[in-house]
């Protein structure tokens, strides 16, 4: 515990300070409940975000928990940056295939603010991976106060404490690269 305990008090560190008036409005898709999920499914209370302070659009709507959410809400909130869970990845590919015209009106999908997180409760809690996406999501949110970190190289470090092993890489090849940029195209 002691770990995770450093890992959090690391990340509100380095999110102090950031007025809430600026911070980019975030959303977060694709959270898996009860299997994979699309844009729709969120979470008020995601851990990652929560620990890097970010303006998580889902919490207007409720102060915790998982929540479905109409498109038609996601387009009227029109967030600054979307974050998309790598477990719902491929059904919001499949989504924008189908109706591409709903993503193009979204800011985030515009200018190319769009980002990959791994998906941490696969059957169970993984907090070895939300402790890792919580630095990947720092480090988009906050790119000065994360400048020193590698979030791949981040992500091992936590890996090979918890788990005794590095495995960066196999998640990498499961999901796509943390934190990367997703392309979508028709």
């Amino acid at each position: 515990m002691t770990f995770i305990e450093g890992a959090r008090r690391d990340l509100l560190k380095r999110t102090e300070g950031h007025e809430e008036s600026k911070k980019p409005r975030v959303y977060i898709g694709g959270i898996g409940f009860r299997g994979t999920q699309g844009i729709e499914s969120t979470d008020a209370s995601y851990f990652p975000l929560d620990w890097v302070r970010a303006r998580n659009l889902a919490k207007e709507l409720l102060p915790k928990g998982h929540a479905f959410v109409d498109k038609e809400k996601i387009l009227s909130w029109d967030p600054d940056l979307l974050f998309i869970d790598g477990g719902g990845l491929g059904n919001i590919r499949q989504d924008y295939q189908k109706k591409p015209e709903f993503y193009r009106h979204l800011k985030a999908f515009k200018n190319r603010q769009v980002f990959l997180l791994f998906p941490y409760n696969w059957y169970v809690t993984n907090i070895d991976t939300a402790v890792a996406d919580a630095f990947a999501a720092g480090k988009i949110l906050y790119p000065r106060s994360f400048a020193d970190l590698d979030p791949k190289r981040k992500a091992d470090d936590i890996y090979t404490f918890l788990l005794g092993k590095p495995v960066y890489l196999r998640m990498e090849k499961e999901f796509g690269k943390l934190g990367e940029a997703l392309s979508f195209s028709p």
